[in-house]
C-alpha cells in the first residue's frame, strides 16, 4: 500500500525515485495499491493525475477514503438489517 501525495508525488510532480520504485515492484511482481485519505475525488481522477506525471496506473489501483467509507457503511447497514 502506497500513500500518494507527499510520498509518491508532491503537488503535480513525482518525487525522486518514484518511477524506479514502481519499476522494482513490477519487476519483482509485487502487487501494490495507492491510498489516499482525500475523499473529494474518485480514483479515476487520481489515476489520470499520476499518468500525467509519467506513471501509467490503472484506476483499480487507487483506493480512496470515500471508497473505504462506502464499504464500511454497506457492511454496517447490512449487518444491522439482518440482526
Amino acid at each position: 500500500m502506497l500513500d500518494m501525495d507527499g510520498t509518491f508525488y508532491l503537488g503535480d510532480h513525482l518525487l525522486p525515485g518514484a518511477l524506479e520504485f514502481m519499476a522494482y515492484l513490477e519487476e519483482k511482481e509485487i502487487d501494490y495499491l495507492f491510498l489516499t485519505n482525500n475523499s473529494s475525488k474518485h480514483g479515476g481522477i487520481y489515476a489520470e493525475k499520476i499518468r500525467k506525471m509519467g506513471f501509467d496506473v490503472d484506476e483499480n489501483r487507487i483506493f480512496t477514503s470515500g471508497e473505504a467509507t462506502t464499504i464500511y457503511l454497506k457492511k454496517e447497514t447490512s449487518h444491522k438489517l439482518y440482526n
